[in-house]
């Protein structure tokens, strides 16, 4: 850990600071970590979860340090409520297709049966009353969505360097950037189908057409577990910045905002979406 921690401080261009300048430590604490998005909706809520590593702070002058840092970091969101989708834009696209279908679908009850096209074409709509019958209730409710709750789940290996200024010979200001690796992306739902505020039965094809709208958020209808590591960006950057106090000569209290700045998916369903990493940390520290 400490090879590593001077490592990334060389990289920061300040290997000229002497041995007895660097005062390694220890810290963990908690992330209240969210998602900064044009694509989550109201019912988005915090994931209270951990972090935990090593410190390093190179003294540059008695008031100015750097101090480069290793941390495990679990990040994430999550959700619980109700939200709604446009469900007669869908079926109207569902009716759309089975009516570009049907000359396909005839041509074959024709050649299989041995029917005319006018008995192939009866048959072919007897077939379809059910599915017609069970979109037609569908659209006909005013409000369909997807009601439940799940979280994300992102593990991260975040190396911050942090600039400090000390106001006091206790209390420092920070600021600095962040690399993130990603380590793990999880994530879990427990969704039923409500419309107009009652739960409504997965017959097919309905539960295949809402599951397809729900793609687009990685998730579909029921209780799943989604591994989403192949969806997300495997590097991070942000930028951090708050305060830290010490207590003693080794121990310190820290609270940190720590912003992501880039995209964290790799194809949002347009160029216009995003979704950004953002957590809030409160990290006790320990200096050896």
């Amino acid at each position: 850990m400490k090879k590593i921690l001077l490592a990334v401080a060389i990289i920061a261009g300040i290997n000229g600071a002497k041995a007895q300048d660097v005062k390694f430590g220890a810290k963990a604490g908690l992330n209240v970590a969210y998602f900064i998005s044009n694509t989550e909706s109201d019912i988005a809520g915090p994931k209270y979860n951990f972090h935990l590593g090593g410190t390093a702070e190179i003294k540059l002058t008695d008031k100015f340090s750097i101090q480069p840092e290793l941390l495990y970091s679990a990040q994430g969101l999550t959700f619980d409520g109700f939200e709604k989708f446009d469900h007669k834009a869908l079926i109207d696209g569902e009716l759309k297709k089975a009516e570009a279908n049907m000359p396909a679908q005839i041509a074959a009850v024709m050649q299989a049966k041995g029917l005319s096209q006018a008995d192939a074409q009866a048959f072919v709509m007897e077939q379809a009353k059910p599915l017609m019958n069970e979109l037609s209730k569908l659209k006909a409710l005013k409000e369909v969505g997807a009601e439940g709750n799940g979280y994300w789940d992102f593990k991260y290996l975040n190396i911050p360097v942090m600039a400090k200024y000390y106001v006091t010979d206790k209390l420092s200001l920070e600021a600095g950037p962040q690399i993130g690796i990603l380590l793990s992306a999880k994530k879990m739902t427990d969704l039923k189908l409500v419309g107009d505020g009652k739960e409504l039965p997965l017959v097919e094809p309905i539960k295949t057409i809402v599951d397809q709208e729900l793609a687009k958020e990685y998730v579909k209808l029921g209780k799943n577990d989604y591994d989403l590591k192949d969806n997300i960006k495997s590097v991070d950057f942000g930028f951090n910045f708050g305060t830290s106090y010490n207590f003693t000569e080794n121990i310190n209290l820290g609270l940190r905002y720590s912003l992501g700045l880039t995209n964290f998916e790799k194809k949002p369903n347009t160029k216009d979406d995003y979704s950004k990493n953002a957590v809030i940390q409160v990290s006790v520290g320990y200096t050896f």
